[in-house]
């Protein structure tokens, strides 16, 4: 009988610590402005008491408060990447590259002027190298060059926590290169002298690929933050500066 009374009334208190919550979160989808003004009341508060900075990541307010986000001009972020998709001719998988990205607002508040984001133009460069291009066991290696334009939809979601998805296209540049046994003179160029020279060829294309990725920002301050993206053509993981 004591098992089931502490049973019932630990089950009572978990229905009744939910309900609270969803009642809190109802109340706060319906009056966002009431949030928003015990937000901001919250805030400067604490700003005046100097717990917090108004330039710090733990001054900036929630996903609902306009505007609350860093002010800049351009965001630059240099990474390193893994190439999953659109790979070449490569017989490895994964092709392992650096890069360097350029985001620059556009809206400072936006698309949507109820809540706290922000729409970029982001623009670069990336490289991957694979490793291995023919089905033979002769010495080869790939390098894919990226030219990305895409749009960037920041949503700031807490104080130091942001997530984005990307949209675009890029120029696609992949040249490769392999050691082989000369296959006659026949058009073909010989790499050394006599009947079992060995040459070296090369080919390359140029074509223009639609890009994707769906990113998260952890900011350790208005300036500084680590950046992680995943999508179509690779898994990009940087740090970010905002100027």
């Amino acid at each position: 009988m004591h098992m089931f009374t502490n049973e019932f009334l630990s089950s009572l208190l978990r229905y009744y610590r939910t309900g609270v919550a969803a009642l809190l979160l109802l109340c706060a989808w319906l009056y966002p402005e009431a949030a928003h003004s015990q937000e901001r009341v919250g805030m400067e508060l604490a700003q005046r008491r100097g717990y917090v900075s108004a330039r710090s990541p733990l001054g900036r307010p929630s996903f609902r408060a306009p505007y609350a986000h860093p002010r800049y001009i351009v965001e630059l972020e240099p990474h390193g990447l893994l190439q999953w998709a659109y790979t070449p001719v490569s017989r490895s998988d994964v092709g392992i590259g650096l890069g360097f990205r350029a985001s620059i607002p556009v809206l400072a508040n936006g698309p949507i002027p109820q809540i706290n984001n922000n729409l970029a133009v982001t623009f670069g460069f990336d490289w991957a190298h694979f490793s291995g291009c023919r089905p033979d066991e002769y010495d080869c290696g790939v390098n894919d060059f990226w030219f990305p334009f895409a749009m960037q939809w920041n949503f700031f979601l807490t104080q130091a926590w942001s997530v984005f998805p990307e949209v675009g296209f890029a120029v696609h540049h992949a040249a490769w290169s392999w050691d082989g046994p000369a296959r006659g003179r026949g058009g073909q160029v010989v790499c050394g002298p006599g009947p079992d020279a060995w040459c070296e060829y090369s080919d390359s294309y140029t074509r223009v690929a639609f890009v994707t990725w769906l990113g998260t920002r952890f900011s350790l301050s208005d300036m500084f933050s680590f950046t992680l993206r995943v999508g179509v053509p690779s898994l990009v993981a940087g740090v970010s500066f905002r100027l």
